[in-house]
This record gives C-alpha cells, structure tokens and sequence, in this order.
C-alpha cells in the first residue's frame, strides 16, 4: 500500500492556479518567501505543508482566491467531519438521508438504505451540505415569488 503524504490537495491546488496563472515554481517559492528547493521538497511531500505556518496559510488562501478555512481542510489541518459534532452524526445522517428521500426532485437519485448506510462518511457529509444548501435556495426563491406576487400599498 502506498503512503500519500498530507496535504497534497492543498499542494495540487497550488500547482493548478500556478497553471493557470502560467507560473512556474520558482514565482510560488518566491509568493512563500522560501527557496526554489525548500518548495520543491513541500510540492513533492517531503514536508507536510500544513506544518508552514498560519502566515504561510494566509497568503495561499489569498492566492488560490479561498477561505483560510478551505485551506487548513486541504493542508489536511482539520477534516471535514471537525465541524460536526461526533454523537450527533448518526442522527444528522439519519435526518438527512430522510430529507432526501422525500424531496420531490431529489428522491429518484436517492440510493437505497442500505447503499446510504454503506457510503463513507465524506460521501454523507456532502450530501448533508449540499441538501442543506439547495433547501436554503429553494426556501429564498420561495419567498421571493411570495414576495413577487403580494402587492405592496402606500397609505
């Protein structure tokens, strides 16, 4: 079994905007204040990169254009699952698999229990985000076509 170092999505997403900004590495070791070699040495795994500090941290945030906290989860710094509070996971699992079961669009994709039991976690925790997302939109369009169709009168 191969060992993949941590943080490598956080690296790869560095090396794709380098990419696309046609940079080369050497313009990144620069943006990190290090050397050509100290960043080869961080790209290739041989260090962790979660472990360059919260100044570092910021400036590929500022760079990749995301949240410090999307960048300490790529860094592998903190895990999705951190954000959920363990004993109530199952619960909000349970909850969400419901939820999707009886939403009219969504229901047809819906998978059997028992393959909604079987998925990862990571998988799950998707899934509870990006429900929890599209209710939030569909219950804000609601309220504007609500909105749309009152008339609003001045006394």
């Amino acid at each position: 079994m191969t060992h993949t170092p941590r943080g490598l999505k956080l690296v790869k997403a560095i090396l794709d905007r380098a990419t696309l900004l046609n940079l080369d590495p050497s313009d990144i070791a620069d943006m990190l204040d290090y050397t050509d070699s100290y960043w080869k040495v961080i790209a290739r795994g041989g260090r962790w990169i979660g472990s360059i500090g919260e100044d570092k941290l910021r400036l590929i945030a500022d760079f990749l254009e995301l949240p410090l906290l999307t960048v300490y989860v790529l860094a592998e710094i903190f895990n999705p699952r951190d954000f959920v509070y363990r004993p109530s996971l199952e619960q909000i699992f349970s909850e969400t698999y419901a939820r999707l079961k009886s939403h009219g669009t969504l229901s047809v994709f819906a998978p059997s229990e028992a393959a909604w039991n079987d998925s990862p976690e990571e998988t799950k925790l998707l899934c509870v985000y990006l429900l929890s997302r599209l209710m939030h939109d569909e219950m804000i369009d609601l309220a504007k076509d609500q909105l749309s169709t009152k008339s609003i009168g001045f006394v």
